[in-house]
């Protein structure tokens, strides 16, 4: 992968890389240590699949929060921080900063605003609504 600004799939005889006079391949993303990557620097694909994946896990364990009416808070939430957060948070440090507008961190009200839209924040507040037993619009 050639990273630039317009994310273009760089192919051409000029852009050729070689190791032992085997030709490189140049590919359109690229998965570095489970993130995916883009030519021009977008983070939105790896947040994406990284959010698909803690999904999907997060449905797999709800379904035994869900039956299981006398587990303890901290039981659940056990559950919920040593499977699901790590997923959805993985490589946090690199993504991160790169996810918040920066128009967010002009006031304390757009910041809280942009948090609630973060998609961690996002699957946290579903695992609260259901333990708590509350419609999914509670705030």
């Amino acid at each position: 992968m050639i990273f630039n600004k317009r994310g273009l799939k760089l192919d051409s005889p000029e852009h050729s890389f070689y190791i032992n006079n085997v030709r490189l391949e140049v590919v359109n993303e690229y998965k570095y240590l489970g993130f995916i990557l883009k030519p021009s620097g977008s983070i939105s694909l790896g947040m994406d699949s990284l959010f698909d994946k803690a999904s999907r896990a997060w449905f797999s364990i709800s379904n035994l929060i869900y039956r299981d009416k006398r587990m303890s808070y901290k039981r659940a939430s056990q559950l919920f921080n040593s499977l699901i957060s790590p997923i959805v948070l993985y490589a946090s440090e690199y993504w991160f900063p790169f996810s918040l507008a920066k128009k967010s961190l002009s006031t304390k009200d757009k910041l809280l605003q942009s948090w609630d839209q973060f998609r961690g924040e996002v699957l946290q507040q579903k695992f609260c609504r259901l333990f708590l037993s509350v419609m999914k619009k509670t705030s």
